[in-house]
């Protein structure tokens, strides 16, 4: 995937990094590309994959990710550089990107597609590039990420959102236990022991 073709789906492109695995990805808005992303392709929990590493032409690989929070912004809100605050005399021009209203999803790396398409989950290798694209990931990839040849349902990823420290943590990891439940039923007794396990775990932490 290169030049105009990375972006072909692309539903945003990478403006932060948080973390090695926390990264903030601003949504593009209606007529900036060919076509416009809808709320269903950046929705809390969905899958989606971002170009990694030194270059965009996927030879490192890509992220895959979850979407995990959203933001929408208004530049002017607040900002320093709201041209009412703003003196003639002072000349500033601002990436068009800041110049209007915005949404930005928080992006949280659970593994990774290697040059050879095989997909593995555990912390990415390598964090994206600024303005890496994000794309959604096809229902096929979402399945091959978690069933690959006899190898059985795969959810290494799981430990890591059980123990990441974000607000928003426990409503992602049981809303990818319900995804999984759904989509994969053959496991459905197992997800369900883990989810309530979950619950559990939330309801004693919360007396406390």
């Amino acid at each position: 995937m290169s030049g105009n073709n990375a972006a072909a789906n692309a539903i945003g492109c990478i403006v932060k990094t948080n973390s090695h695995v926390e990264y903030l990805c601003r949504i593009y808005r209606h007529r900036e590309i060919d076509h416009t992303p809808h709320a269903e392709d950046f929705r809390f929990g969905r899958f989606v994959t971002v170009e990694s590493g030194d270059n965009l032409g996927g030879a490192l690989g890509r992220i895959v990710g979850l979407i995990c929070n959203t933001h929408v912004v208004n530049p002017d809100f607040g900002s320093p550089f709201n041209p009412q605050m703003v003196s003639d005399d002072f000349d500033i021009t601002l990436p068009p990107y800041l110049q209007a209203d915005f949404t930005a999803v928080e992006v949280v790396g659970i593994g990774w597609e290697t040059p050879g398409t095989e997909y593995l989950q555990s912390v990415p290798p390598h964090a994206p590039m600024m303005n890496a694209p994000v794309h959604p990931m096809p229902k096929a990839d979402v399945a091959r990420f978690h069933q690959q040849g006899d190898r059985g349902l795969q959810v290494d990823y799981l430990p890591f959102l059980i123990n990441w420290n974000h607000p928003l943590a426990q409503d992602l990891l049981l809303h990818q236990l319900r995804f999984l439940r759904a989509n994969f039923s053959e496991h459905a007794d197992a997800l369900t022991v883990v989810e309530n396990m979950v619950k559990w775990k939330s309801i004693v932490g919360g007396l406390r």
